[in-house]
């Protein structure tokens, strides 16, 4: 698998984006398949390599949507938002992982993004994931006193309930990093729930 990706990124000058777009589409297909196919067997890092090589072939919906996910999954934060803020659809999907980007790159606004993304569509189980990350975060926060925090807390609570409420059990990636984040807000309790929720996928 190692020497695959390498010889696919040393040989990129040999292969080179032409004029054909559906040559460039086949190259990009066949790259992303190897990509996916990685994924499946654990392999994280040799999977973003050749999904970004099949990316820089063809920028299709499908290969950036698994860009952004395996970006997120392996907490590249930075990568991640460049290609939610290029994104054309907005839909509440993509506005909620942008939420977790600019919250994991400390960038303002997040709460704002992951509102919209609530109101977008409420029966999202992922967005009220990620709006319980970004109130656990409001928590941690050293500008947050007793009450900001007993606010944040609750609020928190709130988000994770109506995420179960929805049937939140999956991605596991993004319930391990929820999981995290209640522990690490001191919320052993919550941290507990996510982690029963993972072993119902």
């Amino acid at each position: 698998q190692k020497y695959l990706v390498e010889s696919l990124q040393s040989s990129s000058s040999s292969l080179v984006k032409t004029d054909n777009f559906g040559e460039n589409c086949s190259i990009a297909a066949t790259i992303a398949e190897y990509g996916y196919s990685l994924i499946g067997k654990g392999d994280r890092e040799e999977a973003v390599k050749l999904l970004e090589i099949a990316f820089s072939f063809h920028e299709s919906t499908a290969i950036r949507n698994s860009l952004v996910t395996m970006y997120l999954k392996t907490k590249q934060y930075v990568k991640a938002k460049e290609l939610l803020i290029e994104q054309k659809d907005k839909n509440a999907y993509n506005i909620a992982f942008l939420a977790l980007a600019m919250l994991k790159t400390s960038e303002p606004h997040f709460g704002t993004m992951v509102a919209t993304a609530t109101a977008l569509n409420p029966r999202n189980p992922v967005v009220w994931a990620i709006s319980c990350i970004c109130a656990l975060e409001k928590m941690r926060s050293k500008e947050c006193g007793n009450v900001c925090r007993n606010a944040a807390e609750k609020e928190a609570r709130v988000n994770l309930q109506q995420a179960f409420q929805c049937e939140l059990c999956q991605p596991a990636w993004l319930l391990e990093q929820l999981s995290a984040a209640c522990v690490e807000a001191d919320l052993d309790d919550l941290g507990g729930l996510c982690m029963k929720r993972m072993e119902l996928k």
